[in-house]
C-alpha cells in the first residue's frame, strides 16, 4: 500500500471540489479544519461546509452547525486576514434538527448537547427533556460521547433522576467503548466513590492512561498521587512536572495547587505574587478552592494590596460553588460588614450551612448575631356576628 500523504490527498481534494463534489469540500473542509496537508483555517473549512450542506450532504450539515454553534476566532496571521465570526445558535439548533431529520449518525447528540448548553436558565430547563431524549436514543445505539453526555446529568440531576450508580455504569460503558474522555471522569469517580465505594487504587491506572492520552485533569490528579506517595513510590519531581503540564493547560487544580507551594515556598520558590497570579487564573475557571484562597489573600494581602471588597467578592463566588470556607468567610463579612455592608439574615443563612456541615467556627459566629425583633405573625380579623334582636 502507498504510504500516507496529507499533501497529496488535500491537493486531489482540491481539484474534486473545484467540480463541486460534495463529498470532497467536506474532506477539503477537513483537512483547513485541522490543518492537514493544507493551511489551518477555519473560515475556508466553513466556506466548503456551506457548499457541501447545500447540496444535502448530513455530515456537512452537522459539522457546519457545529461552527454554528461555537463561532470562529478571528484570524490574522494568515494572507487573508479573516474577522471572527460570532456563534448563531438558532441556525445550529436548526442545521441539526435537519440533520436528525435525515437520520445522521451524530446529529442527535450534537443536537442535546447544543440544547444543554443554552445560556438561558428557563430555555435550558425547557429544553432538558428532548436533549435527555435524544442522548438515550444514542446510547442505546452505542455512541460513547452521548454516554458520557448523559452520564453528567445522572450526576446532576438534570433532567433525570440523580443516580451516581447509573452515571457510573454509563462511564463504564464509555470507557469500554474506547473513549478517552470516559477514563478521566470514570477515575474520579472510582477515586471519590461516585457511585460505588472509593477505590483510589483502581482510580490509578485509569488517570494514567489518560494522563498518556494528554487528558489535563488526569495529569492534576495523578501529581496528588505522586505527591503523596499513593499507591506508587512518592515522587516530588514527579508531581511538579504533571502539575506544570495540566497548569500550562488551564487545568485549574493544579494551578491551585502550585499557587500554594509558591505562598508556603513548600516544594517552589517561595513567590506571592506568583501565587497571587496562579491563583487568579484558576479562580476565573470558576475553582471554588481557588476563588476562597484568592479572597484570602485579597484580605491578608497576600501578593497583592489588601482589598476587603475584593476579599469578600471571592470569598462569596466560592460560597455560591459550595466551599465551606467560602461559605464561613462571607458569612463574617456580613455579620461583621467587612468589604460589604452588615446583614445579619445573610449572614445567618450562609453560616448555619457552614455549621450543618461541620464547620464548628460557624456556630461562634452565630452566636455573635444580636436577636432581631419579629414583627407577629398577622392573623385574619374575626368576623364579628350579632344575635338577631326580639
Amino acid at each position: 500500500g502507498c504510504r500516507p500523504d496529507a499533501t497529496r490527498a488535500a491537493y486531489w481534494f482540491s481539484r474534486a471540489a473545484q467540480q463541486g463534489l460534495p463529498d470532497a469540500q467536506y474532506n477539503l473542509a477537513l483537512c483547513h479544519h485541522s490543518g492537514l496537508g493544507v493551511e489551518h483555517n477555519r473560515h475556508r473549512a466553513a466556506e466548503l461546509l456551506e457548499e457541501a450542506a447545500r447540496q444535502g450532504l448530513t455530515e456537512a450539515v452537522v459539522l457546519l452547525a457545529l461552527y454554528c454553534r461555537d463561532g470562529i476566532p478571528a484570524a490574522r496571521d494568515v494572507p487573508v486576514p479573516r474577522e471572527a465570526v460570532p456563534p448563531d445558535r438558532a441556525r445550529a439548533v436548526a442545521l441539526l434538527r435537519q440533520a436528525v431529520q435525515a437520520r445522521c449518525p451524530d446529529a442527535g447528540r450534537e443536537l442535546a448537547v447544543t440544547l444543554l448548553q443554552e445560556p438561558d436558565p428557563e430555555t435550558r430547563s425547557r429544553n432538558l427533556p428532548e436533549a435527555v431524549r435524544l442522548l438515550t436514543e444514542a446510547t442505546e445505539k452505542k455512541d460513547a460521547a452521548a454516554m458520557l453526555a448523559l452520564a453528567d446529568l445522572y450526576l446532576t440531576g438534570a433532567g433525570v433522576p440523580r443516580d451516581e450508580k447509573k452515571m457510573l455504569e454509563l462511564l463504564r460503558q464509555a470507557a469500554a467503548l474506547g473513549l478517552a474522555e470516559a477514563r478521566p471522569k470514570l477515575a474520579f469517580a472510582l477515586e471519590f466513590g461516585l457511585g460505588t465505594p472509593p477505590d483510589p487504587a483502581a482510580a490509578l491506572p485509569l488517570y494514567q492512561q489518560a494522563a498518556d492520552a494528554g487528558a489535563v485533569m488526569a495529569k492534576s490528579r495523578l501529581a496528588h498521587y505522586y505527591l503523596a506517595g499513593r499507591y506508587v513510590a512518592r515522587d516530588i519531581p514527579k508531581a511538579l512536572a504533571l502539575y506544570r503540564e495540566a497548569a500550562e493547560a488551564g487545568e485549574p487544580g493544579a494551578l491551585t495547587r502550585l499557587a500554594q507551594f509558591h505562598q508556603t515556598g513548600e516544594f517552589l520558590e517561595h513567590d506571592e505574587e506568583r501565587a497571587f497570579f496562579l491563583l487568579m487564573q484558576a479562580a476565573k475557571r470558576d475553582h471554588a478552592e481557588a476563588q476562597y484562597l484568592l479572597g484570602k489573600s485579597f484580605e491578608k494581602g497576600i501578593g497583592t494590596p489588601a482589598d476587603p471588597e475584593a476579599a469578600f467578592y471571592w470569598y462569596r463566588q466560592a460560597a455560591f460553588r459550595g466551599d465551606l470556607r467560602g461559605m464561613l468567610e462571607a458569612g463574617r463579612c456580613h455579620l461583621e460588614g467587612r468589604g460589604t455592608a452588615v446583614d445579619f439574615d445573610r449572614a445567618e443563612t450562609l453560616l448555619k450551612v457552614a455549621l450543618e456541615n461541620g464547620v464548628t467556627e460557624a456556630g461562634v459566629l452565630l452566636n455573635k448575631i444580636p436577636p432581631r425583633m419579629r414583627l407577629p405573625e398577622a392573623r385574619e380579623t374575626p368576623k364579628l356576628e350579632f344575635a338577631p334582636t326580639r
